[in-house]
């Protein structure tokens, strides 16, 4: 078994640095995937951006996030872009949101959903997942519960098995009126499939 970082493969120290990201153990992240980002690797840089520009208190990283997501961007990172669109309209501590900068970010919310939609046409589920949190959220469209909730659904069918768009269709339905017996059902399903993918607390709550 490899010792050292040297000794894996691209692909592994991407997936370890993806994993220490998720796990919240952002230095191991920065070990892992800053020479992968450096050296131009999509996945490592938008995963590596949005680490640093989450962190609100040090602008130093943050420029540094922005830098990486915008050059996986330019390579056509949907997630960068959506990244770099979010962090325009976002709240920060102590800040005001200049009016320019908001506009700015529902416009380009808008046309990364239009992008999304495309995708979806040959069932992209990265870019329907995306989709479905831009209609969750109302960035950049019209807030659609509906419509998340089947890009979601979309996503999931189409390959993105991460367990995200289970827990997201169970937060939706725990908020939706129109609890009917056909959306009762689908509930219950998502929320079995929450349990296998180890969502313990979804499952809990709702």
């Amino acid at each position: 078994m490899p010792s050292r970082i040297e000794d894996l493969s691209e692909d592994e120290r991407l997936a370890l640095g993806l994993l220490h990201s998720i796990s919240w153990n952002h230095e191991s992240a920065l070990t892992y995937l800053k020479p992968l980002a450096d050296a131009g690797n999509i996945e490592a840089q938008t995963r590596l951006g949005y680490e640093l520009i989450s962190d609100n208190l040090n602008q130093e990283r943050r420029t540094i996030g922005l830098a990486y997501l915008q050059s996986a961007a330019e390579k056509g990172s949907l997630w960068a872009k959506y990244h770099l669109a979010t962090d325009k309209i976002a709240i920060r501590p102590g800040e005001e949101i200049p009016e320019d900068r908001f506009d700015e970010g529902i416009a380009d919310c808008r046309e990364l959903a239009e992008l999304c939609r495309l995708a979806s046409e040959r069932n992209d589920a990265r870019a329907e997942y995306i989709l479905a949190q831009l209609y969750e959220m109302g960035y950049g469209v019209r807030r659609d519960p509906s419509e998340a909730r089947r890009y979601y659904a979309r996503a999931w069918v189409h390959g993105d098995q991460t367990g995200l768009p289970a827990m997201n269709l169970t937060l939706l339905y725990s908020l939706d009126e129109d609890k009917s017996p056909e959306m009762s059902e689908l509930h219950q399903l998502w929320c079995e499939r929450a349990r296998w993918e180890g969502i313990d607390r979804i499952v809990a709550d709702w």
